[in-house]
Formats: C-alpha cells, sequence, structure tokens
C-alpha cells in the first residue's frame, strides 16, 4: 500500500458499488437503527432492505455515524501497510482520531505511524 492513494469515507455517502470497487474505496458503516435493532448501514442491511422495511412496518429509522473508533480501526490497518493520513473530511480536525503529533501545520500528509 506504500505511496497508494486511499479513500476513507462513512457509507453515507453512497457511492456506487462500482466506484467503490474501482477505485478501493474505503467505506466505514453508519450505523441505522430501527427501535432496539441496529444494524451496519451496508453490510447488515441494505437500501432496498431499509425501505422495505420502512413501507411494511411504517417505521422511520434513525442512523448514526461511524464513532471514532471505527475510523481510527481503519486509520490502524493503512498505517500498518504503510499509509499516510492526509485529513481532509468534513469532521473538525479535533475530532478525527489521530493524535496531534501526527497531524503537521496546514493539515498536510502525515505519517500515521
Amino acid at each position: 500500500m506504500g505511496g497508494q492513494l486511499r479513500i476513507v469515507t462513512d457509507s453515507t455517502c453512497d457511492l456506487p458499488p462500482e466506484l467503490v470497487e474501482r477505485y478501493g474505496i474505503i467505506v466505514v458503516p453508519a450505523l441505522i437503527h430501527f427501535g432496539d435493532e441496529t444494524y451496519l448501514d451496508g453490510v447488515e442491511i441494505t437500501h432496498q432492505e431499509m425501505y422495505r422495511r420502512m413501507l411494511e412496518d411504517d417505521e422511520v429509522p434513525k442512523s448514526s455515524q461511524p464513532s471514532p473508533g471505527q475510523f481510527l480501526e481503519v486509520y490502524e490497518e493503512l498505517a500498518a501497510q504503510g499509509g499516510y493520513l492526509h485529513p481532509r473530511h468534513r469532521l473538525p480536525i479535533q475530532s478525527l482520531p489521530v493524535d496531534q503529533d501526527q497531524r503537521t501545520p496546514g493539515g498536510g500528509i502525515a505519517p500515521l505511524a
């Protein structure tokens, strides 16, 4: 993986599977909540299943973004492969699951490990 650009996003981006596969995009699943039941978006429940359930059960699900820990797992895996973090998220930089000393001035590229 060294030197290869990797894109990490969450499942709310709704990228077509063809793009995810073509570019090797890593998609961290959001959480979909139907009452007390929780599903990983795109892993444990598809959009079609979610819409079917909404129609059949007349229930609107709630969703939540992946936790910083879920992203950290991905970042650590990429770091083990020699990856770098280029933090360009919609999340504030303070909420990214990386140490302060791993960030460079101006939000540039910093080694993860």
